[in-house]
């Protein structure tokens, strides 16, 4: 049922409202137009709500405190028990028996898939102002992985080597300055490596070269 606006909306509120007023109620009844029995029940009413909310606020903190003590027990139960499930996975370990997870009831620990090296792609060159040939393309450096760059020679007779390696390398390019003397044109490609996998080579690319002034090849536009 709705209270009057004059009556607060907070239980703390309604309590103080009542508290505030109820002597002077009872002992001028007549005088604000109420009975001596109406404000005797009312007395009464505000007497056992008092108690009722009192009771209810001392369950509300003795609650509060249980719930505290339970958290701080489930804290140290899960550290200690973790610590324990470490121990069994370690022993599972050790002795390699896998019946020790069965017996325990836990999982055995999954071992976690192990990120491929990034491949590499996008492989274009540019020529720098000393006429060196920088190689780049696009790959990703933080799964840890490296590229390795391979170089295909062509002999005077057109047909290119085995590609072979020139450079292992944590970055996404490289120059290279050690083109022999002579190399009319080259294929490049890069695999990308991580531990003891290597990916497929790239797209490989055709970078033809000029002699310089001291017999070196100095790459061209293509």
């Amino acid at each position: 049922m709705p209270t009057s606006r004059t009556i607060p909306d907070t239980k703390p509120g309604q309590l103080d409202f009542f508290e505030t007023r109820i002597n002077a109620w009872v002992d001028n009844a007549a005088a604000i137009g109420l009975t001596l029995t109406q404000t005797s029940d009312l007395a009464g009413l505000l007497s056992t709500s008092r108690a009722s909310y009192d009771s209810a606020q001392s369950a509300k903190q003795a609650l509060k405190g249980l719930i505290e003590v339970q958290d701080q027990d489930l804290a140290a139960l899960v550290a200690y028990g973790s610590q324990l499930v470490q121990t069994i996975r370690a022993y599972a370990q050790q002795t390699g028996d896998a019946q020790v997870y069965a017996t325990a009831q836990i999982d055995p620990r999954k071992t976690p898939e192990a990120i491929p090296p990034f491949p590499a792609s996008n492989l274009t060159y540019a020529l720098k102002t000393s006429g060196a040939l920088e190689l780049s393309w696009d790959g990703r450096l933080s799964t840890g992985t490296s590229y390795i760059l391979e170089r295909s020679i062509f002999s005077a007779e057109g047909q290119p080597s085995a590609f072979e390696p020139i450079a292992y390398v944590g970055a996404l390019s490289y120059v290279d300055t050690g083109v022999p003397a002579g190399t009319a044109q080259a294929l490049y490609q890069v695999k990308a490596l991580k531990g003891s996998e290597t990916t497929d080579p790239s797209a490989p690319i055709l970078v033809r070269f000029a002699p310089g002034n001291n017999g070196e090849a100095l790459a061209v536009a293509a």
